[in-house]
């Protein structure tokens, strides 16, 4: 109900009618006309950016909402779609992360530290959609050899091999970024599933 209001506002102020559309999650993306310059663009995502409420009230339940906007410029950024999507989405979680109040443009400044951070975070969130996560068992031992426990440990799909990373990397950027919590809970889901499976 959230998302299909969000969406209504978004379209209200889309008044020039450019293309509106729902990405991944809670993302939404706005793609305009073509502006004469940057500033032109500047003041156009802050228009819209103040005019989003930081208030709904759904079903009598007040939800106080936060906003992040990333935008990237076409053909300053690039000149692919799917990489000019990928730089607004830099760029605004660049702005989350920094909590930023206005929108943030994409810019080749932003460090490599922050970019593949942000990158890893997108991957993390992309695996938690498409059940990318998997849980491997480890025994442990006592000084006998006999096993007297066994350690549950998550793991991440690689959706390419460009995407290839451990656990060492994605879960500190998890724990940062507040996505640790919904990995915790696939994790038990898978666990218990499991076990459910062995004693039955």
């Amino acid at each position: 109900m959230l998302l299909k209001r969000l969406g209504v506002i978004l379209d209200e102020l889309n008044s020039d009618h450019y293309c509106l559309a729902k990405l991944r999650g809670v993302s939404f993306c706005l793609v305009t006309k073509p502006y004469v310059n940057e500033k032109e663009v500047r003041e156009a995502a802050m228009g819209i950016y103040k005019q989003l409420p930081r208030r709904i009230d759904i079903s009598g339940i007040k939800i106080d909402l936060s906003f992040y906007c990333g935008v990237s410029i076409c053909p300053r950024d690039s000149t692919q779609i799917d990489e000019i999507i990928k730089n607004s989405e830099l760029a605004r979680n660049y702005a989350k992360t920094t909590f930023s109040s206005k929108p943030v443009f994409f810019n080749t400044s932003l460090t490599k530290k922050e970019v593949r951070q942000i990158e890893i975070e997108m991957l993390i969130k992309k695996a938690i959609e498409q059940k990318g996560f998997y849980v491997v068992y480890q025994p442990k031992v006592d000084h006998r050899g006999k096993i007297v426990s066994t350690e549950a440990l998550v793991r991440m799909k690689n959706f390419d091999e460009e995407s290839r990373i451990g656990p060492d990397i994605f879960i500190p950027v998890a724990e940062k970024s507040g996505l640790i919590t919904k990995i915790e809970e696939i994790v038990m889901h898978k666990v218990f599933g499991f076990l459910r499976y062995r004693v039955n």
